[in-house]
């Protein structure tokens, strides 16, 4: 199945459709275009990245450079659009990738323990436990036992989105599921929550990147 402009192109094993097959397609093809030109513009936002994995990132939404430099041990500064990597040896190509994917890990260990120490003071709603980990697929979870899991990746979005998802695990202290209650809580402290969980849907494909 492929898009040519607007125009769907089917290919099947018989040269043709059943009546069925495509009633189904025609009844479904804007939804169909919507969901492959979703899937397209993150496929090649992703082999833009990849093509240049090891002297740029992102942090906090923003493009930054990343420059490796020799020194006494392992360490990094961030500033602005400039991500600094020191390292006591020279550091081969192959390794790059994993030393800059651990340095994000750092940065966004410390930012989300700060955000989520924050909204936790603003909403009143305390968690037991904060966990910044390596999810294959999901921003974030909350356990019934008030434990809070956080995907390292979302050092890499826009502020305003990460900020979205720990509010978005907050609320679950309160309502464990996504009824129209859970919403309500959620809108009372991120208002435009709906945008923000579109465009989350949009930078999925960084989920993963470094590995």
């Amino acid at each position: 199945m492929t898009f040519a402009g607007n125009v769907l192109q089917v290919e099947t094993y018989t040269g043709s459709l059943s009546p069925l097959e495509f009633d189904f397609l025609k009844q479904n093809t804007d939804w169909i275009l919507k969901h492959y030109k979703r899937q397209a513009s993150s496929w090649n936002q992703q082999m833009r990245f990849v093509q240049h994995i090891t002297n740029q990132t992102l942090i906090f939404g923003q493009m930054v450079k990343v420059e490796f430099v020799q020194g006494v041990n392992y360490s990094y500064h961030f500033k602005e659009n400039l991500l600094t990597i020191q390292a006591p040896v020279v550091i081969a190509e192959a390794r790059k990738k994993k030393l800059i994917s651990s340095v994000l890990h750092k940065i966004a260990h410390a930012y989300l323990t700060k955000t989520i120490q924050h909204w936790s003071q603003k909403t009143g709603l305390f968690f037991k436990d904060l966990k910044v980990k390596n999810h294959r697929s999901k921003w974030g979870s909350c356990s019934s036992l008030k434990n809070i899991n956080l995907n390292w990746h979302l050092v890499m979005v826009d502020k305003s989105l990460a900020e979205y998802v720990v509010i978005h695990e907050l609320m679950h202290l309160k309502e464990m599921n996504h009824s129209p209650a859970f919403w309500k809580a959620v809108a009372q402290f991120y208002p435009d929550y709906k945008k923000a969980k579109t465009q989350l849907g949009e930078m999925q494909w960084i989920i993963g990147i470094y590995e």
